[in-house]
């Protein structure tokens, strides 16, 4: 027992490090990559601290280097630490959150939004409810609504429904927004939670949509994408978006699930016609997400 309790830490950090290398490969290799860095480094530093007096110096060296790789992840190569610009008077404040089915009521949810003043608000994972469109009025401000798939809209803007987006293991839906400095295409994504899942399969579809559009209106696609931010998946939505997390983040970038997050699933992308000037992430108790706040404005990115 001995034994197994001092290479514990060792088996688990290596298997993360092979994850990180190999990426999101098919089982049983994807089970590795879904180990999280941040749980890997605050094992490493309880498991130096308590054990650094009874072990040979190798097995320290050893256990630190391990503990450090991880923290590099977790905060040097997962996380940015941009500065935020100051945005300008007819930038749009947006709102995405996964509410978890918003067993709170819809109330609550919105109450928390309020103080931000968002001219859009994205939620996942939110049961059909007739009451929405009331609410949002009431408590945003926000007359226009749309519901579909466990998706919702919330604008201060009109909009108009486009063309059903290709997706697999999940859905997908948008709207052009007419908002006062020009239209803005939204797409909304949520991806099916099943782990096992080939998440670049089921991104490939919405992959060539972006690439064959042939609209010159700016596209922000948002959601739960229920997939790191490093898959491989990603590959090809990088070609013509960006993430407005890695272009206007800090801090800590995890998303779920709370109170203490260790991945990255929440995500929003970004074409070049947009400019991004803040990017936040804030928790609440009422779901186990964090939510997206982002403020963007129209024309090209600085």
């Amino acid at each position: 027992m001995r034994v197994l309790r001092r290479s514990l830490f060792p088996m688990c950090a290596l298997a993360w490090l092979a994850g990180w290398i190999l990426g999101d490969r098919p089982p049983p290799l994807l089970w590795l990559y879904f180990i999280p860095a941040p749980a890997v480094a605050a094992y490493g530093v309880i498991e130096w601290l308590v054990r650094m007096r009874r072990v040979t110096r190798a097995r320290n060296i050893a256990v630190l280097a391990l503990t450090g790789i991880a923290l590099v992840k977790t905060l040097a190569v997962d996380s940015r630490w941009n500065r935020p610009t100051p945005p300008p008077p007819h930038a749009l404040r947006v709102a995405h959150w996964n509410v978890a089915h918003a067993n709170f009521g819809f109330v609550p949810l919105l109450e928390t939004l309020a103080p931000y003043r968002p001219d859009l608000v994205v939620l996942s994972e939110a049961r059909q409810s007739q009451d929405i469109p009331f609410f949002s009025e009431r408590e945003l401000g926000l007359s226009h609504t749309k519901q579909a798939h466990g998706m919702v809209v919330l604008s201060r803007y009109p909009f108009a429904p486009m063309e059903q987006v290709p997706i697999k293991d999940g859905f997908a839906w948008g709207v052009r927004i007419e908002t006062p400095t020009g239209a803005l295409d939204l797409v909304i994504v949520d991806i099916l939670s099943h782990p096992a899942i080939d998440r670049a399969a089921a991104l490939a579809p919405l992959s060539r949509w972006i690439a064959e559009r042939e609209e010159n209106v700016p596209l922000l696609l948002i959601g739960d994408f229920n997939t790191p931010r490093d898959s491989r998946a990603f590959r090809e939505i990088r070609r013509h978006m960006r993430h407005a997390y890695e272009a206007a983040g800090r801090g800590w970038p995890y998303t779920w699930p709370l109170p203490i997050p260790l991945y990255a699933i929440d995500h929003a992308w970004l074409t070049p016609e947009l400019a991004i000037h803040r990017y936040r992430l804030r928790s609440a108790p009422l779901s186990d997400h964090r939510r997206q706040m982002i403020e963007i404005s129209l024309g090209n990115s600085p």
